[in-house]
């Protein structure tokens, strides 16, 4: 569900509506309402312009950003190496 919550909230603090972003990922407007309330996620393509237009990664989107920060304190509490992508 993270990443429908972080949709709504983002697009709440952009002065976009529904509509306007669905008209530029290329969706209907009942589509991106579906992303919101978690009913279905968008593709990579999606992702990606979703991504560029609030501005944030697509780790950020998908939620991604709280799975490292919990690895990276497991990996530090039983001192394994650090993930390969840090």
């Amino acid at each position: 569900m993270c990443f429908s919550e972080r949709l709504r909230t983002l697009r709440k603090q952009s002065p976009l509506t529904q509509k306007d972003i669905a008209a530029k990922i290329g969706v209907s407007p009942r589509t991106f309402q579906q992303y919101e309330l978690g009913k279905i996620e968008p593709n990579i393509e999606k992702l990606i312009l979703l991504s560029h237009i609030f501005h944030v990664t697509i780790d950020f989107l998908v939620c991604r950003d709280e799975y490292f920060a919990e690895a990276d304190a497991v990996e530090s509490e039983i001192n394994l190496p650090k993930h390969p992508n840090a």
